[in-house]
C-alpha cells in the first residue's frame, strides 16, 4: 500500500507491506524503474561496513530466516 504526504516542499511517496512474505515478494518482482537504470544501485552494493550483508540476496536470507549463528551457544548461556 501507499501513502502520500508532503514533508517541507517534497511530495513523498510511502510503502508499507501487511507481511513478509509481501515485502520479499515486491523485492523479487518489481522491475527498476527506468529513471534509475543509468545509476549504482544500492540493491547491487557489496559495502559489508556499511550494510552488514554482502549481497541484497543475503539481506532477503535474513529477513526470511533471522540471524541464529551462535544460537545454540546462546541456549546455553540461558539455561
Amino acid at each position: 500500500m501507499y501513502k502520500y504526504y508532503k514533508k517541507d516542499e517534497y511530495n513523498v511517496m510511502y510503502q508499507y507491506f501487511d507481511s513478509i512474505t509481501e515485502y520479499l515478494n515486491y523485492l523479487d518482482n518489481t522491475p527498476i524503474a527506468n529513471g534509475f537504470k543509468n545509476y549504482d544501485l544500492l540493491s547491487e552494493a557489496t559495502d559489508y561496513d556499511w550494510y552488514k550483508t554482502n549481497s541484497l540476496d543475503e539481506a532477503k536470507e535474513l529477513i526470511k530466516y533471522g540471524y541464529n549463528e551462535n544460537f545454540d551457544r546462546f541456549l546455553e548461556l540461558k539455561l
